[in-house]
C-alpha cells in the first residue's frame, strides 16, 4: 500500500512509534460488538455496484451522511446506471445535488461519469479518474471484495490518530504515521469500516469525544482522557481543546472548527460522516 505524500506526526510521550501502529485484536472484537447496538442504517451500505458506491463517496465529500441519505434514493432512481448519468445534462444533475451544497460536486461527478464511460475497466483504475483518489478507490474495492485496506478520510484518520497516540502536524488523513497505522491494521471487513465510521460519529467526535463509553480499551486518547477525570470541568475542557487542536489543525482553540475546501473556508461546518 502506497502512502500519500504528507506530513509526519509525532507520537504521545512514552509511546514507541512502532507500537503506535498496532491495533489490539481484542479492541477489534469490542468494536464489532459495540456496533451491533449502535449501527447507523444508510441505503448505500449494502450496495456492491461500483458505480453507486463511487458516486455515493463523491456525494459524501465534506458532507454528513444523514444529508446524503435524503437525496440518495431520488438521485439513483433518476440515474440508476452509469449510462443514465452520462446522458443527463449537467444542469439537471446540479439541481439534484443542490441540497448537499458545494457547487463543484456536480461537475466532479459529471467528469467522473464521462471518464468511466470511456473505460469499461474503470473500477480497477478508479484512482486515475476525476474524483477517484485513494479513498474512493479503497471504498469501491472494499464494497466489491468485502475485505480490504481501511479507506482513510478525515473521519477514519481521527480515530486512528487518537487510538495510536499520534499528533499530526497537518492533515491527519495525509500523515505518514497515520497511514502506516492504517496499513498495519491489515485487511478489514466492510462492517469493520462502517463500525469505525459510526464510532467516530457517536463517540470519537471531533469535539468532546465520549471516551467513557468508547469500546476501544487500548486507545491512547481514551486512556489519557480517563486519567484527567479528577480535573475540574474547566481544566478538562481546556485540555481536550488543546489535544483536539493538535490532532486537527482545522479545530481552533475556541472549539468552533474551520476547514479549507477548494480555497474557501467553511467555519463551524461539521466534517464528520
Amino acid at each position: 500500500m502506497g502512502f500519500a505524500r504528507g506530513t509526519q506526526s509525532h507520537v504521545s510521550g512514552g509511546t514507541n512509534p512502532a507500537d503506535a501502529h498496532r491495533f489490539d485484536a481484542r479492541d477489534g472484537r469490542r468494536l464489532l460488538e459495540w456496533h451491533r447496538g449502535h449501527r447507523r442504517e444508510f441505503p448505500w451500505r449494502s450496495e456492491s455496484d461500483p458505480y453507486r458506491v463511487a458516486v455515493t463517496e463523491l456525494m459524501l465529500v465534506r458532507t454528513r451522511a444523514d444529508q446524503v441519505a435524503k437525496v440518495w434514493p431520488s438521485f439513483f432512481q433518476a440515474y440508476p446506471t452509469l449510462e443514465a448519468l452520462g446522458r443527463a445534462p449537467e444542469d439537471e444533475i446540479r439541481e439534484s445535488l443542490r441540497p448537499l451544497g458545494l457547487e463543484w460536486r456536480s461537475t466532479r461527478i459529471v467528469s467522473f461519469a464521462s471518464a468511466a464511460l470511456r473505460d469499461k475497466d474503470w473500477p480497477g483504475r478508479l484512482s486515475a479518474l476525476p474524483g477517484g483518489g485513494p479513498y474512493v478507490s479503497a471504498s469501491v474495492s472494499l464494497a466489491l471484495n468485502g475485505r480490504g485496506p481501511m479507506p482513510v478520510d478525515v473521519t477514519i484518520a481521527r480515530v486512528i490518530a487518537r487510538y495510536s497516540g499520534l499528533h499530526p502536524a497537518g492533515e491527519a488523513r495525509r500523515d505518514q504515521n497515520v497511514l502506516r497505522a492504517s496499513a498495519a491494521m491489515g485487511r478489514r471487513s466492510r462492517r469493520f469500516f462502517y463500525a469505525a465510521l459510526d464510532l467516530a460519529a457517536a463517540v470519537c467526535r471531533p469535539h468532546n469525544p465520549d471516551c467513557e463509553h468508547c469500546p476501544l480499551r487500548q486507545c491512547d486518547y481514551r486512556r489519557n482522557d480517563l486519567a484527567t477525570s479528577g480535573m475540574s470541568v474547566d481544566a478538562r475542557r481546556v485540555t481536550k481543546r488543546i489535544r483536539a487542536s493538535r490532532l486537527d489543525p482545522a479545530i481552533g482553540p475556541s472549539g468552533t472548527g474551520a476547514a479549507r475546501v477548494e480555497g474557501r473556508r467553511f467555519a463551524g461546518r461539521p466534517l464528520d460522516r
